[in-house]
């Protein structure tokens, strides 16, 4: 990509353990398939994502940057060196970051939903994660706040993520293995939920910090049409408990995440070194090995890839199992949206 940099020089953990479980898991898992590295990144505007849409993309460049009213960022100059349909996109995308739905325009966020929608007509499948602070956007702070309408308050509304909130990506969440009753866990990895076999991700950090799965309802995207019913049923069966936040959300939005998988202890080599790692990171990129699996056989077959799969996965619910207990937190929510069966 124009501008790159190649940075071997700072080695700080938290800088580096994002990639490293992606290559180590997804090389591992889908291997002898072909892993990819895209990593983009924005001058003047964090999250976007603008940048590597415009890549896979040449038509996004119409309304890219400078050329788009909707853009968030005051500082346009400098996007005479953008990729425009120079890449290829990969047929399974595995997203890691997400930013918040109160950062950018209603209009904005539809327009690039709409890129999601377009690539996965052309066989690409989008899988991005749900973010591991319940329903903020951020460890300790990201909730929306009722006056400014902005994700820097700690407590207020929740705080939908997007792209995962968009209803032309497939969002996966976390979920955990417990450990057999009197059980004790380390100190710094307890585990927070009901003793079943498995449940939502929740855990605790030694230095308290709660991480959750996201997930909740859009404050941007209406519910789509495969999963109305399902929205529907999770409305019925949690209608008393919703009835005590439903100031925080949108009762009329899209309803993620889509599906689930396990989060919790990864072990990863990180500067040469073991470690335990845990997130929906971790999550999303190995359901996006699954999808991978899956499409390497349709192409056996003479087939096409899957391209966008919410609608055969919500019509296929035999395929995959419930996790039914325990909830996300978050914006002074201890029980936000909990898990339940369908």
């Amino acid at each position: 990509m124009n501008g790159g940099h190649l940075q071997d020089e700072c080695r700080v953990d938290p800088l580096i353990l994002e990639s490293e479980i992606d290559f180590e898991y997804t090389m591992a898992l889908t291997a002898p398939q072909v892993v990819a590295n895209v990593e983009v990144e924005d001058k003047y505007q964090v999250g976007t994502l603008d940048n590597m849409l415009a890549a896979f993309d040449l038509y996004h460049c119409d309304n890219f940057g400078p050329n788009d009213p909707q853009y968030p960022s005051s500082n346009l100059e400098g996007y005479n060196n953008i990729d425009c349909g120079t890449l290829s996109a990969p047929k399974v995308l595995s997203i890691s970051f997400t930013c918040s739905e109160a950062d950018f325009s209603s209009t904005y966020l539809q327009r690039q939903c709409l890129e999601y929608l377009k690539l996965g007509m052309m066989g690409i499948t989008h899988i991005v994660n749900t973010s591991d602070h319940g329903t903020l956007t951020g460890i300790g702070i990201g909730c929306v706040d009722d006056r400014t309408g902005e994700s820097n308050a700690t407590t207020g509304k929740f705080s939908p993520n997007f792209p995962s909130s968009c209803p032309r990506v497939t969002t996966v969440s976390g979920t955990q293995l417990l450990p057999p009753p009197n059980t004790l866990a380390a100190a710094d990895d307890r585990i927070v939920g009901n003793l079943t076999t498995e449940t939502t991700f929740r855990k605790v950090s030694s230095a308290g910090q709660v991480y959750s799965s996201g997930g909740g309802l859009s404050n941007v995207f209406p519910v789509p049409s495969y999963q109305v019913s399902k929205v529907a049923r999770y409305k019925s069966k949690e209608q008393e408990h919703l009835a005590k936040l439903e100031k925080r959300f949108s009762n009329t939005g899209r309803g993620y995440p889509d599906v689930a998988a396990l989060a919790n202890s990864y072990m990863v080599v990180v500067n040469g070194t073991w470690r335990t790692t845990s997130g929906t990171s971790a999550s999303t990129l190995a359901f996006a090995s699954i999808v991978t699996f899956i499409n390497s056989e349709r192409l056996h077959l003479g087939k096409n890839p899957d391209g966008f799969i919410n609608p055969a996965l919500y019509n296929s619910p035999d395929v995959l199992n419930d996790v039914s207990t325990s909830a996300n937190q978050g914006c002074g929510v201890d029980e936000a949206f909990r898990a339940t069966t369908g």
